[in-house]
């Protein structure tokens, strides 16, 4: 049973706020390339060099460094990679080699040492975090040139068709071949790059330069010949195919690692954004931060046990300090138990493919990152429903950002400690007959039966159906309309108290609520 309703939503004229900058240094670098994509003046439109969030440390804005002064320097993290300054009396901005620790497994603690940790074997690298069979970073350890090996021969000219799958298998597929072709061999590690990739890293467009607008190339480094060096790296790969998930579906990718970045090719997607850098900021702090890739008996990084700081800091307690939703975006419910099925609402272009991109939980497992594609409907709203689990407690912040009409809107929800039996949430309560209603169930076991009744002031009137709860969180969330779902009964639309009942298919276990609903 399932009844998505959609909502009527204005969308107000609305700039994307600049990331949060530790440093001036900082600001700069990202503005070069990314405000123009952020307040929308790109032309023509690009995907992003940096992303639109910024994050850092929780212990503070340092990392150890053994080379930097007091073994420290400062860093901020991006979606897509990590700024550093390695020394505040050089100003200079570098880029982190995150792709090459990620593959390895070596996390860099200095020029020339470095904390032995599992490499990021469960973090694919691209597509979705979870439920994605697509390659990892550590698929591409065998032919990627960690050491000076694992070198290429010039290909110029020639289809890119080779494949890789999760277990670091490659083949060949000539029908992905018509799709690109190499256009340049890289003599120093000895790689191929595609052109699709070396035309997104040489293209010109807005960019801001001493805080005006100037047509540039948004990446660009000292290295006259080959610009995208300061930003990318070396490739340490060829392009390989992936059969990768993206918002549920299995598509073909393609995908190179660069020693800072990766670069995606999804032909599927609007002109724009076939190419895009990896989510390699967020993989790579991920992996530094969690504990389940230490295996080294040297003492690592102290762990964070709190989210990263985001453009909107986490409150420190509950819904009521909750950060102000922007874009015309808001929750389906605002508050609840860990362990449901959320859901946000935003106004997006009309049939608009939106970028979605979740923080979840500042308690429990901390920083869990999650990003999505959806389409918007032919209004312009897009309603997106995600599971939680029990243990994914805290501030949630959920950013829709539209691919075409540069829309972007953020909303934020909380997540209460789990609930131990069955629970039913209604609102509005009191309601009305003609009102979208939310009926939140949670405390079910993953997965199972969850037999719903609905009882009408008159209980002859009484409409029954079932849901499934969620195979992570044991809830699921239902929006539906009385008079929607009476339509040829409505001599049983009454105003008056109804009541809804669910239970498990076994009987043992159930919850019941009620709403009054008006004309």
């Amino acid at each position: 049973m399932s009844m998505l309703l959609v909502l009527t939503l204005f969308a107000p004229s609305f700039v994307h706020a600049e990331p949060s900058f530790t440093s001036d240094l900082f600001k700069t670098k990202w503005q070069r390339a990314d405000k123009p994509i952020s307040d929308g003046t790109a032309n023509p439109s690009r995907s992003w060099l940096w992303g639109p969030d910024s994050f850092s440390p929780v212990a503070g804005n340092t990392e150890p460094y053994t080379e930097s002064p007091g073994g420290t320097r400062q860093v901020l993290y991006f979606d897509k990679a990590r700024m550093e300054i390695n020394n505040p009396a050089n100003p200079l901005v570098t880029n982190g080699l995150l792709v090459r620790e990620l593959i390895s497994g070596k996390q860099a603690a200095g020029d020339t040492t470095s904390i032995t940790r599992r490499a990021a074997d469960d973090i694919s690298v691209a597509g979705d975090p979870a439920n994605n069979n697509g390659p990892t970073y550590a698929s591409f350890a065998k032919i990627a040139s960690l050491n000076n090996d694992n070198p290429s021969t010039d290909k110029t000219g020639q289809p890119v068709a080779d494949t890789i799958d999760k277990a670091g298998n490659v083949g060949s597929n000539t029908e992905l071949g018509k799709k690109a072709k190499y256009a340049y061999f890289d003599n120093a590690l000895k790689h191929n790059i595609p052109d699709v990739f070396l035309t997104f890293m040489n293209q010109r467009g807005n960019v801001y330069v001493n805080g005006q607008l100037v047509n540039d190339q948004p990446i660009l480094g000292e290295n006259t010949l080959a610009p995208w060096l300061e930003a990318a790296g070396l490739p340490i790969t060829d392009a390989y195919w992936g059969k990768v998930t993206l918002a549920g579906q299995e598509k073909d990718v393609l995908i190179q690692a660069f020693e800072r970045r990766v670069l995606t090719f999804t032909p599927d997607n609007p002109p724009a954004f076939q190419v895009e850098m990896g989510n390699v900021g967020r993989h790579y702090y991920n992996w530094r931060y969690n504990q389940k890739y230490d295996e080294s008996a040297v003492t690592p990084t102290p762990v964070p046990t709190a989210p990263p700081t985001t453009t909107a800091p986490a409150p420190t307690s509950g819904c009521d300090s909750l950060p102000a939703s922007t874009g015309g975006a808001y929750p389906i419910l605002k508050c609840g138990p860990a362990g449901m099925v959320m859901g946000a609402i935003a106004p997006m272009g009309n049939n608009e493919l939106v970028n979605i991109t979740i923080i979840a939980g500042s308690g429990g497992l901390g920083s869990i990152i999650m990003y999505d594609v959806d389409v918007s409907n032919p209004d312009g709203n897009l309603l997106y429903s995600w599971a939680s689990t029990k243990n994914q407690q805290g501030q949630w912040k959920i950013t829709f950002q539209g691919v075409s009409s540069g829309k972007v809107a953020e909303t934020y929800l909380w997540a209460e400690p789990p609930v131990d039996k069955p629970t039913i949430i209604v609102f509005p309560n009191p309601g009305r007959l003609d009102q979208d209603i939310t009926t939140v169930i949670v405390g079910f076991n993953p997965g199972e039966q969850v037999n719903v009744l609905f009882t009408p002031p008159n209980p002859q009137g009484a409409f029954a159906g079932h849901l499934h709860a969620s195979s992570i969180g044991g809830g699921c969330t239902w929006i539906w309309t009385v008079r929607e779902m009476y339509k040829g009964y409505e001599q049983y639309l009454q105003p008056g108290r109804w009541l809804i009942v669910a239970s498990s298919a076994d009987g043992q276990r159930s919850a019941n609520a009620t709403i009054t609903l008006n004309k």
